[in-house]
């Protein structure tokens, strides 16, 4: 029996999804940040484990492994605590705060 060369098709080469970093998402990043910078230690500790377990499901939901996971969420963590130091330093350098 011949193979018909029209219906073959070469096998697909496996495919790597690749996640949007989470250090371009600046308006997801400067909302956390907010909610840190303004809320009682409580609240903010509530909405940070929240957003962290929104990450984690939905990167799991797409097929990431863990070690890409963790990866993304500290670029999140670290760009969140970059735009709260931007947050207190711009809060203390207004005049009558005591800052510069």
């Amino acid at each position: 029996m011949q193979c018909d060369l029209f219906e073959w098709t070469p096998p697909s080469p496996p495919r790597k999804v690749i996640p949007f970093p989470r250090t371009k998402r600046l308006d997801e990043i400067k909302s956390i940040a907010r909610i840190l910078h303004t809320k009682k230690e409580r609240q903010a500790s509530r909405a940070w484990n929240d957003k962290i377990n929104q990450i984690r499901r939905q990167m799991m939901k797409a097929g990431f492994n863990d070690t890409e996971i963790d990866r993304q969420i500290e670029q999140f963590r670290s760009a969140v605590q970059s735009e709260l130091d931007r947050l207190v330093w711009i809060e203390q350098s207004r005049p009558g705060t005591g800052g510069a």
